[in-house]
C-alpha cells in the first residue's frame, strides 16, 4: 500500500518536472529565434516605442507625387555610456563630475555639427539628473538632415559627395567608399582610423593639401572622438517635394505623425494606418539603417497638379495686380464632380510645421469649404434658375425696371442706381440687375425659391472629403433671423451665405444638364494589389435639362453682348460677374467689396467650371473688371493643358466626322 502511494506521487513529481523542461525548452527556442532577445544578447541597449509605419503616398491624378516620406535622423545621448565620474556607495556620482562630462559633450558636439554651443548645451544638461540620478537615453534633435551626422562615418559620406570641403578624386571616393560600406562603431570596427589612414598615406603628393587636413582632422579626433555617448537613428518625416503647392488641399502631418486638416487629415486613417509597438536600437555612434520599408495604402486625387500650379500662379498674379487682401480660385469638373484645383491665397507650406501650427487664426481652414461669405449677383445664376424651373418665368419673360423696389420694409435699387424700363431675362443677368432678382423671387415667394436653393445644397454640407467644412447659412421662413426681406435680398447675394465649393456644386448643375453631383478629392486608393476608385455620384437634379440648357444659354449671349473681360476668343464660355458687400456688425463696409466671377464652357461640352473670388481689390471693385479677366486668364492656360480645340476647330472635326 505504502509503495504504491510512493510510486503515485513519484509520478505526479516526474510529470511536473516533465512540464518545467518542455517549458524551458520552448523559452529556449523562442529567444533563439526572437530578433529583440538577439539584439539584447548581443549588447544592443534601446527603447520601446510606439511607432505608425511608414504613411502612404499622396498623389495626383496623372500619378505624380505630392506628399512621401524622407529619412531624417533623430540626434540622442545615451547616458549610460557616457563616464560621469566613480559612483559612491548609493551609486550617484558628483554633480560637479555629471556637469563638467556634460558641457564637454556639448562642447564637442557644437564642433562637430557646427552648431552655436548656446543652443545645444541647455538641452543637454536640463533635466538630465544632475542631482546625481541618471536618464537612460534623451532626444538632442528630432530631425536632423544626414549631412549634418556628428561622427567620422558621415563626415567622410558628406566629403564624397562634395557637400562638405573639396572635391576628391572618383577613386579615392570609391575606396573610401569600400571602407565605409563595412558598419562604422568603435566597438565593432576599431580598425576603421587606421585603415582610412594607410589609404591617405598610400596617395601622398596625389592628395591635395585642403583634402589631407580634412581627412587628417577627422581621423585626429577633431570630429566625434569624444562623442561616443551620442546616438543616431533614422526617423521617417512627412515631406511635401512641391513645397507650398496644394498647401490647403493636403494639409499637414503633425511631429506625432497624425495627419491634420487638409487630405492628410482626412484619410488619417487609410495614410496613417495603426500604431506598433517596436524596438529602437540606441547603440553610440551606430547609424542605424533599418527602417520599415512597407508603407500603408497610397491614395491618388482628383487634383491636377498642373492645373493647380497655374490656378495658384493665376490668382497671385491678379491679387498684386488688383490690389486685393486675398482670394480663391476654384477648378472643377462638373460632369463627374472631381476637383481639380483649389487655389487660396494666403498659402502656406506644409513642410514648415511650425509656421503652420504657429498660425493660429488660419491653421486647420482651407477656406474653399471653411469660409463663408455673402456671394453677391454670380448667386442670380441659382435665382435664375429657380424662376425658369417653376414656370412662371421663361427665358423672354419680361419686367418693367423702375430701379427701385420696396419689400418688407427696404427699398432695393439696382448696384448703378439707375432705372433700366422693359428687360426680358437676358437683360437682367446681362446688366446684373438687383431689382429684376428680388422681383423674380418675390413672384415665386418663399417656399418655391428656397425649396429650389435647398435642392441646389444652399445651407447644406456638401460632404466632400476635406476636413474643417461648414454649412454656409440659408434662412428660412419660420427662422429667428429671418424676415420678408429677406426673400428681396437673397436673391441677388445678400443675407445668405455660402462656401466657394457649396457655390461651385451648386452652378455646377446648371453646366452638367440639371444634375447636381458629389463633389471629390479622392480619385484611388492603391494598397499593394488591391485598388479602390471613386465612382461618380449623381447627388440630385434641382432643374430640368431643358432649363439647364437654357439658362446656359442666357449667361453666354449675356457675356457676349457686353462685352465681357471673361471672354476668350475662340471659345463660348457661360458665366456670371459678382460683387458684394462685406458685412460688417452695423451694416456694410463702404470702402471694400468682394470681386467674384463664376463660368463654364466649351458651352456644347463643359470640361470645366472656374470660380474666382478676389477680396477688398484696391485698384477696382467690381468683379467685372477684376475676377472676370482673371477667369479668362484660367480659362486661356486651362483649354490649352486639356487640350480643348477651339469651336470652330470642333465643328469642323465634327462635321469631318
Amino acid at each position: 500500500m505504502r509503495s504504491g502511494s510512493f510510486h503515485n506521487r513519484l509520478g505526479i513529481v516526474t510529470f511536473i518536472l516533465a512540464l518545467c523542461t518542455l517549458f524551458v525548452f520552448y523559452r529556449l527556442i523562442g529567444i533563439q529565434f526572437d530578433a529583440r532577445a538577439a539584439e539584447i544578447a548581443e549588447g544592443d541597449p534601446g527603447i520601446f516605442e510606439m511607432v505608425r509605419p511608414p504613411r502612404g503616398r499622396i498623389f495626383d491624378r496623372d500619378g505624380d507625387l505630392l506628399a512621401t516620406n524622407t529619412v531624417f535622423y533623430e540626434l540622442g545621448i545615451d547616458y549610460k555610456s557616457l563616464y560621469f565620474g566613480d559612483e559612491n556607495e548609493d551609486g550617484e556620482t558628483d554633480q560637479l563630475d555629471r556637469r563638467m562630462a556634460l558641457e564637454e559633450v556639448s562642447l564637442e558636439l557644437s564642433r562637430a555639427l557646427d552648431m552655436p554651443y548656446e543652443q545645444l548645451r541647455p538641452t543637454i544638461l536640463d533635466d538630465v539628473g544632475l542631482d546625481g540620478r541618471r536618464l537612460a537615453y534623451k532626444k538632442l534633435i528630432p530631425y536632423l538632415a544626414p549631412d549634418l551626422a556628428p561622427n567620422l562615418e558621415w563626415q567622410l559620406r558628406r566629403l564624397l559627395d562634395g557637400r562638405y570641403g573639396p572635391p576628391i578624386s572618383a577613386e579615392l571616393a570609391e575606396r573610401i567608399g569600400a571602407l565605409l560600406d563595412h558598419d562604422y562603431n568603435p566597438k565593432i570596427n576599431p580598425s576603421l582610423p587606421a585603415q582610412l589612414q594607410a589609404l591617405i598615406e598610400g596617395y601622398g603628393a596625389d592628395l591635395s593639401r585642403d583634402v589631407r587636413q580634412h581627412l587628417w582632422a577627422l581621423l585626429s579626433g577633431k570630429y566625434g572622438q569624444r562623442l561616443h555617448c551620442i546616438t543616431v537613428r533614422p526617423v521617417l518625416l512627412r515631406t511635401y517635394p512641391n513645397g507650398s503647392l496644394a498647401g490647403h488641399v493636403l494639409g499637414l502631418v503633425l511631429y506625432n505623425q497624425t495627419g491634420y486638416y487638409g487630405v492628410e487629415g482626412y484619410y488619417d486613417d487609410i495614410l496613417g494606418g495603426d500604431t506598433v509597438r517596436t524596438f529602437k536600437s540606441i547603440i553610440p555612434l551606430d547609424v542605424g539603417t533599418e527602417l520599415q520599408t512597407e508603407t500603408n495604402a497610397d491614395v491618388y486625387l482628383t487634383i491636377d497638379r498642373e492645373v493647380q500650379f497655374l490656378a495658384e500662379q493665376v490668382l497671385s498674379d491678379s491679387i498684386v495686380e488688383f490690389e486685393a487682401g486675398s482670394g480663391m480660385l476654384l477648378v472643377a469638373d462638373p460632369g463627374s464632380g472631381e476637383i481639380l484645383a483649389i487655389a487660396a491665397s494666403p498659402g502656406f507650406d506644409p513642410n514648415d510645421i511650425t509656421a503652420v501650427i504657429s498660425d493660429t487664426e488660419n491653421v486647420g481652414r482651407n477656406p474653399a469649404v471653411s469660409e463663408q461669405f455673402e456671394p453677391g449677383s454670380v448667386f442670380k445664376v441659382l435665382t435664375m434658375a429657380a424662376a425658369l424651373e417653376s414656370d412662371v418665368f421663361s427665358r423672354y419673360s419680361t419686367y418693367y425696371d423702375t430701379g427701385k423696389l420696396e419689400y418688407g420694409g427696404i427699398v432695393i435699387q439696382n448696384w448703378d442706381y439707375k432705372a433700366h424700363e422693359l428687360q426680358d431675362m437676358t437683360g437682367l443677368l446681362a446688366r446684373s440687375l438687383n431689382v429684376g432678382a428680388a422681383t423674380l423671387s418675390t413672384t415665386l415667394g418663399p417656399k418655391r425659391y428656397y425649396d429650389l436653393l435647398t435642392a441646389f445644397g444652399i445651407g447644406r454640407l456638401t460632404h466632400v472629403d476635406i476636413a474643417g467644412e461648414e454649412t454656409g447659412h440659408l434662412k428660412r421662413p419660420g427662422d429667428p433671423d429671418w424676415h420678408d426681406a429677406d426673400l428681396a435680398t437673397n436673391a441677388f447675394g445678400q443675407g445668405v451665405a455660402v462656401t466657394g465649393l457649396q457655390l461651385v456644386t451648386a452652378v455646377s448643375a446648371v453646366a452638367n444638364g440639371g444634375v447636381i453631383m458629389q463633389p471629390h478629392l479622392l480619385r484611388e486608393i492603391r494598397d499593394g494589389d488591391m485598388v479602390y476608385t471613386v465612382q461618380p455620384q449623381v447627388l440630385g437634379r434641382p432643374i430640368s435639362a431643358e432649363v439647364a440648357r437654357t439658362l446656359t444659354e442666357m449667361l453666354a449671349t449675356s457675356l457676349e453682348s457686353e462685352s465681357s473681360l471673361a471672354l476668350v476668343e475662340g471659345y463660348r464660355l457661360a458665366g456670371k460677374t459678382g460683387t458684394a458687400q462685406i458685412p460688417m456688425p452695423y451694416g456694410y463696409d463702404p470702402d471694400r467689396t468682394m470681386a467674384s466671377f463664376i463660368g463654364w464652357g466649351p458651352l456644347e461640352d463643359p470640361q470645366f467650371i472656374v470660380y474666382v473670388k478676389l477680396d477688398a481689390p484696391m485698384l477696382s471693385p467690381w468683379g467685372s473688371t477684376t475676377a472676370a479677366p482673371t477667369f479668362s486668364r484660367m480659362v486661356q492656360r486651362l483649354v490649352i493643358h486639356m487640350e480643348i480645340p477651339p469651336e470652330e476647330i470642333r465643328h469642323r472635326l465634327a462635321a469631318n466626322g
